[in-house]
C-alpha cells in the first residue's frame, strides 16, 4: 500500500528531528526548527512524488530553513548520507 504524504511526514519525524539535532547541538531549536521545516514542507507537498525519497526532498528543504532560522551561511554539502533513504 502506498503511503500519503501526512503519512510519510509523520513516518520521517524522528529522523528530520535526529538530523537537526546533530547540526545545531540544540534540542530547543531543532524542534523550532522541524516545526518550520514541516510548515514548509506541508506548503510545498505538490512538488514531492509518492515513492521518490521523501528525505532527499526534504533535506533541500531543510536546508533553506536552517539558514533562514540561524542566520548560518550556506549549508550545502552538509546533509549526511545516512538520511537519504
Amino acid at each position: 500500500m502506498t503511503q500519503t504524504f501526512p503519512e510519510v511526514l509523520v513516518s520521517r519525524q524522528q529522523r528530520l528531528l535526529s538530523y537537526i539535532v546533530s547540526f545545531f547541538g540544540d534540542v530547543n531549536a531543532a524542534w523550532d526548527v522541524l516545526q518550520a521545516t514541516n510548515r514548509g514542507l506541508l506548503e510545498k507537498r505538490e512538488g514531492f512524488q509518492i515513492g521518490t525519497s521523501f528525505l532527499n526532498w526534504a533535506l533541500s528543504t531543510l536546508r533553506g530553513v536552517s539558514v533562514r532560522a540561524t542566520g548560518f551561511g550556506d549549508t550545502t554539502g552538509v546533509i549526511d548520507e545516512r538520511f537519504e533513504t
